[in-house]
């Protein structure tokens, strides 16, 4: 199968990646006609339009990219099944690297701290005013996840970005991103559960005993108790690093849903399919974002104005290089 490379409209080469792929980037509007191209391992550049395998692609109208597309448009990859992504990325190595991704998470939030830090504090500002409504804030998690990943994004692919596009997710795409953070909240949620029931019955357990053995020795029960509560608290260590980094695989799932106009569900299981294969990758990641956490929290919380744009763009980073266009630097 020939593969391309192309030159996108920041100058910098993307590639190589298949006919269909760059077939999929004309129709929705991130090359055209004169976007120069050649096929891997030539010399020669040619323009999109020299080229007669793409000559339908550009000859089709463009539809609205995703910052203004209304809700009555259908994209063009809207019926992208989870299959078709799967044999899309068939070629591409289903891993990443924690260093890269970080190191270009960082670049990417430091060449654009001012959008990314607005970007941040109207996300906590909606969900504050949504809080006072119920269930209000997890109504709007997803399109508001959805629109603040499009804003990283763009920027990633040297596209231009505006903070009118964080609300890009409740135009057409509304539900979907609803249900994909749904899926999303549900898995985490079965997840905590199955983990939080041994500890629950360690602690009923404890509970109970102490309670038959009021009359025993205080100091024996005294011990008993600091066990109890030494065990839980070592216990949630791994079961929050677990919640975090499936969290994480997951959580690739709306940017998905954005980008690619896929069905919540296919995207949902597309994701899963995909990151499991390197979930070690996603656990050693987790460490460094707890990290990373941590000293925003440190730094008297006005470091989270940088750690959490920060562990987004590193997000973005990883959503690109496993499910996106394969950007590598």
């Amino acid at each position: 199968m020939k593969e391309y490379i192309i030159v996108g409209g920041d100058g910098k080469e993307y590639g190589p990646v298949s006919g269909a792929e760059v077939t999929q980037w004309i129709t929705s509007g991130r090359a055209n006609g004169d976007t120069r191209i050649k096929e891997k391992g030539e010399k020669e550049w040619q323009r999109l339009r020299d080229l007669d395998l793409f000559d339908r692609a550009i000859g089709s109208p463009t539809p609205p990219t995703l910052s203004d597309s209304p809700s009555t448009t259908s994209s063009p990859t809207a019926q992208l099944t989870e299959a078709q992504l799967i044999e899309e990325l068939a070629d591409r190595p289903q891993t990443f690297s924690v260093k890269e991704a970080l190191a270009l998470g960082w670049r990417l939030t430091r060449e654009n701290l001012g959008l990314f830090i607005l970007t941040y504090l109207c996300v906590m500002g909606v969900s504050m005013v949504a809080g006072i409504i119920p269930f209000g804030g997890f109504i709007i998690g997803g399109p508001i996840a959805g629109g603040m990943y499009l804003i990283f994004l763009r920027r990633l692919r040297g596209e231009p970005a505006e903070i009118s596009q964080l609300f890009a997710g409740f135009k057409g795409d509304f539900w979907p991103l609803f249900l994909t953070y749904l899926f999303l909240t549900i898995a985490l949620g079965l997840l905590s559960l199955v983990l939080l029931i041994p500890i629950t019955l360690i602690i009923v357990f404890g509970v109970l005993y102490i309670s038959g053995n009021g009359g025993g020795n205080p100091e024996e029960m005294e011990n008993l108790i600091y066990l109890i509560v030494l065990f839980c608290s070592l216990a949630m260590v791994p079961l929050i690093l677990l919640a975090m980094t499936l969290g994480e695989m997951l959580g690739l799932s709306i940017p998905l849903v954005m980008d690619r106009k896929m069905d919540p569900l296919e995207a949902f299981k597309a994701t899963w399919k995909i990151t499991r294969q390197c979930w070690k990758k996603f656990l050693g990641l987790s460490f460094y974002l707890i990290a990373i956490n941590l000293a925003g929290i440190l730094l008297c919380c006005l470091g989270w104005l940088i750690a959490v744009p920060l562990m987004i763009a590193t997000n973005a980073v990883v959503y690109e290089q496993l499910l996106g266009r394969g950007i590598k630097s």
